[in-house]
């Protein structure tokens, strides 16, 4: 007569102890903490500026933001950033570590990577695909800040140098001879 059938897999008894030991052993050490310091357990949090991650993110509009809209979704960026920043490997030619905010291109740019982030990676509904997408997009965005920024404020706050005025034309009709009738 055969045994009766379990509902799970037949487990070896002597593989299930080494396998206990092993997390014992990992985690009495504190070593599970530093190999799984990647890992946030309020990843899917809503944070003030993100908004629910299940939910379709909007874009930032700086210039048209409220006061109050502005500091809460400012915050989250710079949350953003502390953790992203260094967790991608910008180095001082990429990105202005102390006065970013002080240059509207880089905090644009910033803030569409952010969106990127919220879209391609946070989003639980994104595509399987997406995050390959988000890295690829990551790695064009430094060569981009690299190419543009160049590093200028890795001592200190360098501005840039004001831009020309952009001309406006004098828009005549060019078939009139400039003259009323």
């Amino acid at each position: 007569m055969s045994a009766p059938a379990s509902d799970g897999p037949v487990v070896n008894p002597v593989t299930q102890k080494a396998v206990e030991d092993a997390l014992a052993l990992v985690e009495a050490s504190g070593r599970l903490d530093e190999q799984a310091s990647w890992h946030g357990s309020k990843q899917l949090e809503a944070r003030p500026g993100e908004g629910d991650p299940r939910e379709r993110g909007t874009p930032v509009n700086w210039q048209g933001m409220l006061d109050d809209d502005f500091d809460d979704t400012f915050d989250a960026l710079c949350d953003f950033l502390v953790w992203a920043v260094p967790r991608w490997n910008f180095t001082t030619e990429q990105f202005p570590y102390k006065c970013w905010w002080q240059h509207p291109d880089i905090l644009e740019e910033m803030t569409a990577w952010w969106g990127l982030w919220q879209a391609y990676i946070r989003n639980p509904n994104a595509n399987i695909a997406d995050p390959s997408a988000f890295h690829e997009r990551t790695d064009t965005l430094k060569h981009r800040l690299s190419d543009t920024y160049r590093g200028r404020c890795r001592h200190k706050h360098e501005p840039a140098p004001p831009p020309p005025d952009v001309a406006i034309p004098d828009l005549v009709d060019p078939g009139s001879s400039g003259k009323e009738p």
